[in-house]
């Protein structure tokens, strides 16, 4: 039985390996502008003049200029240094190629899978939750496959909460021996949680909350060790915040959005987007509907085992976190919420509610004669083939939406220009990912009125594109500024999003 647990094991990695490889022939970012394309852009710009004293640790991007020859960057204080870092190193052996956070991310994904098996084994929890069903979940739910391999910063930081959680669980078995290595992984893991992402500042809540999951299990709830612990890793946070300027983070972004970043009533309407989501086949297969059952079985029976409520707990902490959290500029502005945005934020978490539905054990001592095994094999091997399926055309639909909607516009313009033009659009972020190093673009929204005087005195023998998109009445007083003293003729274009104009003399 070891064997046959172990092949198939070995038969569901191949297939968690086989989905996200996927990512060769239908590439995805992940549809969000900044934070999808922010990293390798900022990645690329390291290999050039990048100013680090301006901005310490906070993303960097040229908005006006090209890598080479930048008149004017511009910072993103909610997205770290540390995954441009990691994918300046494979620019630096291989060469910058836009597929390197995808190859990245993967390996991360990889990561997240191998680290499991290992602490499951090294720390003898076996018997705590069941691997395969670990694996399988994580192979056949249709949105995490896609996401972690793609451009956003969410797999990595996945990789570092779950070795938060086998690390203060074995920290916690132990009774916060300080003298034992997973003592101080706790903080090391914690720290790079936070590297990566500042919402895993949450981590530090989950760590007071020990004492008060001791008590429930009946453990000693205080020890030297413990407030130790919680002590050394409150303060490297807290100076870290400072560093970054975590409270000047939130208060430029309530300011850009004209409201505060968390409240009671996004909690009630993104909790509503991701009830959908989770229920949602396309999104999230049939996991969803095991995480209620699983919770519903948990209170049915009130029977659950250290391991499985902390990663409840976890989950959940991390549920409120995001739902409390505005979503976009247009959730605050025109009230629109998609469960789509839930996804981002739910592929952070999703291996922590999966560990969580893993430890549920459920007797189907009833279903052992060999005649009903043979046919609830064929039902699950029937499901998982519908299932994989249904994860290999969700990842085909998010590829060709985001084409269509961002990549093919961009590529469709390079490729009619040259890197003496410039290029004037509201997402300059994404052309730099397939630009040449020369190439200029300006950012639309930083463009002052004197700057865009100047580039027509000054364009020389360059052409000037304007990529303008068709639904975009929002910021028009911005968009006329393009045409002040000068004539840009319309041009043929194909695309259901853009127009495409360009200067004439």
């Amino acid at each position: 039985m070891i064997a046959s647990n172990k092949n198939i094991s070995i038969l569901i990695v191949i297939l968690f390996i086989v989905t996200r490889l996927l990512f060769i022939q239908y590439p995805f970012w992940g549809l969000e502008y900044e934070d999808s394309f922010i990293y390798s852009d900022t990645a690329r710009y390291l290999g050039f003049a990048y100013d680090y004293n301006s901005m310490p640790f906070k993303c960097q991007s040229c908005i006006d200029g090209s890598y080479v020859n930048c008149y004017q960057y511009g910072s993103f204080g909610g997205h770290f240094l540390s995954i441009p870092f990691m994918i300046a190193g494979i620019n630096w052996i291989f060469g910058f190629h836009y597929s390197n956070i995808f190859i990245l991310n993967f390996s991360f994904s990889l990561l997240i899978v191998g680290l499991v098996i290992f602490s499951r084994y090294k720390f003898n929890l076996q018997k705590i939750f069941a691997l395969n069903i670990f694996l399988l979940l994580m192979t056949i739910t249709p949105f995490i496959t896609i996401f972690n391999t793609s451009g956003l910063a969410e797999t990595i930081s996945s990789f570092f909460i779950v070795a938060f959680l086998f690390s203060i669980y074995k920290t916690n078995e132990s009774n916060f021996n300080i003298k034992s290595y997973e003592y101080w992984l706790t903080i090391l893991f914690l720290f790079s949680a936070v590297l990566i992402k500042r919402e895993n500042f949450i981590l530090i809540i989950f760590l007071y909350s020990i004492p008060i999951f001791r008590h429930f299990f009946n453990q000693s709830v205080l020890s030297k060790s413990y407030l130790t612990l919680t002590i050394l890793s409150t303060l490297i946070l807290f100076l870290f915040s400072l560093y970054i300027g975590l409270l000047e983070i939130e208060n430029n972004e309530g300011s850009d959005i004209g409201s505060i970043t968390f409240s009671f009533n996004f909690l009630v309407v993104n909790l509503k987007q991701l009830l959908i989501a989770i229920t949602n086949f396309k999104y999230w297969g049939l996991t969803g509907f095991f995480f209620i059952f699983s919770i519903a079985y948990v209170f049915y029976k009130n029977k659950i085992n250290k391991f499985g409520l902390m990663c409840l707990i976890l989950s959940v902490y991390y549920i409120i976190l995001y739902s409390s959290h505005y979503r976009s500029y247009y959730q605050v502005v025109y009230n629109f919420s998609d469960p789509f945005e839930t996804l981002r934020y739910s592929s952070n978490y999703l291996p922590l509610i999966i560990l969580f539905i893993s430890t549920i054990k459920i007797d189907f001592s009833l279903l052992q004669s060999l005649k009903i095994k043979f046919i609830l094999n064929i039902i699950l091997f029937i499901i998982i083939f519908t299932l994989i399926i249904n994860v290999v055309n969700t990842r085909i639909e998010f590829y060709k939406d985001e084409s269509i909607s961002r990549i093919q516009p961009i590529k469709d313009l390079l490729a009619i220009s040259n890197s003496n033009d410039i290029i004037i659009t509201d997402i300059p972020i994404i052309f730099h990912c397939y630009s040449d190093k020369n190439q200029k673009i300006i950012d639309l929204f930083n463009l002052k009125e004197d700057r865009y005087q100047n580039i027509l005195n000054t364009k020389e023998n360059s052409e000037i594109y304007f990529l303008k998109p068709k639904d975009k009445n929002l910021d028009s007083d911005m968009y006329e500024m393009i045409y002040y003293n000068s004539t840009f003729k319309k041009i043929a274009f194909n695309s259901v999003n853009y127009d495409l104009f360009k200067y004439i003399k």
